[in-house]
């Protein structure tokens, strides 16, 4: 019986105090004794042990009121109550005071140590299984993991992942794990998904999911099938980590914050990354750069809070016009919009910008200050060439702006391709 615990003895015969204090001394940490009741209170409050053994007849404060005291403070210590006592009534009182275990006197050392032997047994069983539900709650509260049957439906999830989604855990419990999607994922990568967890394989991503409230956020995980005794799958497992934050300092640093579009630090790359494609599949590259007409005249007479309202309805326009992924549209100054897309003739983009700058008139955003409409337009210069005819991109720039310049130069409000 070897031990880390520390132990209280309590007992009023001196002789018996001191063979047992030897006994103790070899098995346990630390072994305290007193020899009255009020001592080993005073004893138990300063060094706090985590057994407590003691005859029920000592002086001062006899064991049953000491274990009273000792109770109020502690519910859960190990007590070992000896007694000569066969007096039913002081036997029924230590049973409710929850003693856990009794040793007669006189009793044997072999008795008196089987007995602790089995109760520091019990006592590190319970540490054990307190250790063990401290680690699964650490779990529950802190990671983010849901389970389901082999047909998607959630069986099992933890408690953050309930205050992450939003959904109670009786909403999610028996929903289908497609609850949280968020209609941004593409499908390929859901199909990819499937296939790599039917096939018995782990499948790692990350995901744009929607809580309940319908806000986004953004999800690393695995998903990892679980297996019957005879190799089928039963369900599947989800570990899942908020990478929300990442994705919006990410998002921070290649957007602008007030249009969402990419600004002009991401320019360059992305502009390299179109050509380079265009090259490689001899396909058409577009450049255009677009540019609100009288814009600083607005912000003069409506003010600035009313100009960023403008180049927030702009930039959804333009979203809404350029919707492939393949294709790009920038925020490249204050009132200067830019977008590069690949696989469309001169034709073709001549009336996909005539498309641009109507959409924008159809807004009726009223503009007094405007010299050639009373409301907002804008001007666009196009750059168009095909596969090896493409220039460098500091000259596709340059001679984009040149269009854009003669559009303005000839009344605003007008396309102009780069010949």
């Amino acid at each position: 019986m070897v031990s880390d615990f520390t132990l209280l003895y309590v007992e009023d015969d001196k002789e018996i105090l001191e063979n047992v204090t030897f006994l103790f001394s070899r098995h346990f940490k630390n072994v305290y004794t007193a020899e009255d009741g009020e001592k080993a209170l005073e004893v138990y409050e300063k060094c706090q042990p985590d057994i407590l053994v003691t005859d029920i007849n000592i002086p001062n404060l006899n064991g049953l009121e000491l274990v009273k005291k000792i109770r109020l403070l502690d519910k859960d210590i190990p007590i070992v109550m000896m007694t000569a006592y066969t007096d039913k009534e002081k036997l029924l009182e230590a049973i409710d005071l929850n003693v856990t275990s009794y040793v007669s006197k006189p009793f044997t050392l072999d008795t008196l140590k089987n007995t602790i032997a089995k109760v520091i047994e019990e006592k590190t069983s319970l540490l054990e299984q307190k250790s063990l539900k401290q680690k699964m709650n650490l779990l529950d509260e802190n990671v983010l993991l849901f389970n389901t049957d082999e047909k998607s439906i959630i069986t099992e999830v933890s408690s953050a992942f309930v205050e992450l989604s939003g959904y109670s855990k009786d909403e999610l419990i028996g929903s289908f794990a497609s609850i949280m999607k968020s209609g941004i994922t593409k499908e390929a990568v859901y199909q990819e998904l499937y296939e790599t967890i039917s096939s018995g394989n782990t499948w790692c991503g990350e995901f744009n999911n929607k809580r309940k409230n319908g806000e986004l956020y953004w999800i690393e995980l695995s998903i990892t099938p679980l297996f019957t005794d005879s190799g089928k799958i039963k369900g599947y497992t989800s570990i899942q980590t908020n990478i929300t934050k990442q994705k919006e300092a990410q998002t921070k640093a290649v957007k602008d914050s007030l249009t969402n579009l990419y600004n002009r630090e991401t320019f360059q790359e992305k502009m390299q990354k179109s050509i380079s494609s265009a090259k490689r599949y001899d396909t058409s590259l577009t450049f255009m750069m677009l540019d609100i007409d009288y814009f600083k005249e607005y912000n003069d007479e409506y003010g600035h809070s009313s100009g960023d309202s403008v180049l927030i309805a702009v930039a959804t326009s333009l979203k809404e016009n350029v919707s492939r992924t393949e294709d790009y549209i920038f925020r490249v100054g204050g009132e200067e919009f830019a977008i590069v897309m690949i696989g469309l003739d001169e034709e073709r983009s001549m009336e996909f910008a005539n498309k641009i700058k109507d959409d924008i008139n159809a807004l009726n955003i009223e503009h007094k200050k405007s010299l050639i409409d009373k409301h907002l337009s804008i001007s666009i210069g196009i750059y168009n060439a095909k596969g090896e005819q493409i220039i460098d991109q500091e000259s596709i720039y340059k001679n984009t702006d040149i269009a854009l310049y003669r559009s303005k130069d000839t009344g605003r409000n007008k396309v102009t391709l780069f010949k």
